[in-house]
């Protein structure tokens, strides 16, 4: 989806260019970026643990080693998230504002 970002009276707004361009939606099927991401991290991996049995190494050793290391990465961003203060009880979004995109809810 590409968000269009404007500034107004209230500050910062924003709504959805596929409400101006219809003929967009499929492109966004075509070209999203997270199923990339997917992609490439399975391949890393796989080549990842297919170097790790080359050198001995068993499927268990490397689900450890990589689990350790992504409750590391998430420990440290729920860290940040503590430190800089998210969830102080402050909404994110300003529920009188209303909806962005004009087709939500149609």
């Amino acid at each position: 989806m590409v968000i269009v970002v404007t500034g107004g009276a209230r500050g910062l707004d924003g709504f959805s260019a596929l409400a101006v361009l219809p003929w967009g939606r499929p492109i966004t099927w075509l070209v999203h970026v997270m199923p990339i991401f997917f992609l490439v991290g399975g391949f890393a991996n796989a080549a990842s643990l297919t170097s790790h049995n080359r050198k001995g190494g068993n499927v268990t050793d490397w689900l450890l080693d990589h689990s350790t290391r992504a409750q590391r990465a998430a420990l440290q961003v729920g860290c940040h998230g503590l430190v800089s203060g998210v969830g102080r009880g402050e909404p994110a979004v300003d529920d009188d504002a209303g909806p962005a995109d004009p087709q939500v809810g149609a």
